[in-house]
């Protein structure tokens, strides 16, 4: 049960942000239900550093993060500006990285593999929001 409601609240968060890249319904579900497995498989350190950060639950900062982290993996190869042109592709680029990250939840989900080590590393150590970016 306790799942099921943070995944409620990963969803209602998440998936505004991913709705454009992530269009299937089930698609999403693997999408929230990856960040709540990654989240309940962070070290205590980390969790509570996203829980530090007022005024939002350390679930929804962490969740931002992840999407995130999809985005500038997706962009990261690509020397991208920011011109009308480059952010269509920029668009593209995203679409494209969470089609493979949903692939790979799929392969995961499938053999029962948890979340890569090297995945959840990048979020171990949090860096607070800046407020001003």
């Amino acid at each position: 049960m306790a799942r099921a409601l943070l995944q409620v609240q990963v969803a209602i968060e998440v998936v505004p942000l991913i709705a454009d890249v992530v269009e299937d319904h089930e698609d999403r579900v693997l999408v929230v239900a990856d960040i709540v497995d990654c989240w309940l498989r962070l070290p205590q350190s980390a969790r509570a550093a996203y829980d530090s950060w007022s005024p939002f639950s350390g679930l929804r900062w962490f969740a931002g993060d992840y999407a995130d982290e999809v985005d500038q993996l997706s962009v990261a190869a690509s020397d991208v500006s920011y011109s009308p042109a480059s952010i269509a592709n920029a668009e593209t680029l995203c679409r494209k990285g969470w089609r493979r990250h949903v692939d790979d939840l799929r392969r995961r989900r499938s053999s029962g593999t948890p979340p890569p080590v090297s995945w959840l590393e990048r979020f171990a150590t949090p860096t607070p929001p800046s407020l001003c970016a």
